[in-house]
């Protein structure tokens, strides 16, 4: 795994041990290809470059739209925002595509994501043009939460494989507390009641799990946490961000940072967790 920071941008999640291969085709295919741009953009809404300020703008207030594109012969050529349009044409309040606010409609979600990070907006081109939007709103969208409950499955499983390979049997019950210890061992013998067949180590919490690997110093500096206090608040961050998507929660407000590190983060999360 890689540390996850939310000051200055995303590390990336650095492998516990040297692997050997790279992640499943299948993986690979879902996390880069299975969701795009095109999966979450709304349609750009937009108008001729003659058309008064003050008429678009009092259509954007009846649509409630914060932006709106403006056509110059026939073609989304820029775009502005609602708060500008208090005089004159469209045209005068035009404003630039660059390169960083714009996607491909066939753009991955970690592209947009990692966009969204810097700018409150990405637009998206397809056919040529821009003709959509996404807004850091359209990340609470079905696509985005699956893919999102996805990556961090795949970094539980990986804390729960490092936590078998390191501390083989019983040796990591004294690393938590007896209060949580017993919490996973009453949910080990439900779950054994219903015949599945499950280890102890799997139904401790995603915290209780980061919480014994992080313990371990060689452990936390493999995984690129240069402190036992950072790989705490990524790993807390990581759980309510999980605990979010899991019970439909916002998972924005709270969550952006962590949201942008771990989809910047991706491409390591798939190659620890296939092998």
């Amino acid at each position: 795994m890689h540390a996850l920071t939310t000051n200055g941008g995303p590390d990336q999640i650095r492998p516990c041990e040297e692997k050997q291969g790279g992640p499943t085709l299948q993986l690979h295919r879902f996390f880069k290809t299975g969701f795009t741009a095109a999966d979450i953009a709304e349609p750009m809404v937009s108008w001729d470059s003659s058309t008064t300020a003050e008429t678009v703008g009092k259509q954007m207030d009846i649509l409630d739209f914060d932006v709106a594109g403006i056509r110059i012969g026939g073609a989304v050529s820029g775009w502005c925002s609602r708060e500008d349009l208090k005089d004159g044409r469209c045209i005068d309040h035009l404003r630039s595509f660059f390169d960083s606010s714009v996607v491909s409609a066939v753009a991955p979600l970690s592209d947009v994501i990692s966009r969204l990070g810097c700018e409150p907006r990405v637009f998206v081109i397809a056919f040529g043009a821009v003709g959509g939007i996404i807004t850091r709103a359209d990340l609470q969208k079905a696509p985005v939460r699956m893919w999102l409950f996805g990556l961090v499955t795949l970094v539980e499983e990986t804390f729960t494989r490092i936590l078998r390979d390191r501390f083989p049997g019983d040796t990591w019950h004294g690393m938590i507390t007896r209060a949580r210890l017993e919490a996973a061992q009453r949910l080990h013998e439900e779950r054994t009641r219903r015949n599945e067949h499950l280890d102890l180590a799997d139904c401790l919490q995603f915290g209780d799990k980061g919480l014994i690997l992080f313990k371990d110093e060689g452990i936390r500096m493999e995984m690129g946490f240069e402190s036992r206090t950072r790989a705490k608040e990524v790993v807390r961050n990581l759980q309510k961000l999980r605990n979010n998507l899991a019970h439909s929660q916002d998972i924005v407000a709270g969550n952006l940072e962590t949201i942008v590190a771990l989809a910047g983060s991706m491409d390591r999360v798939l190659e620890v967790s296939s092998v």
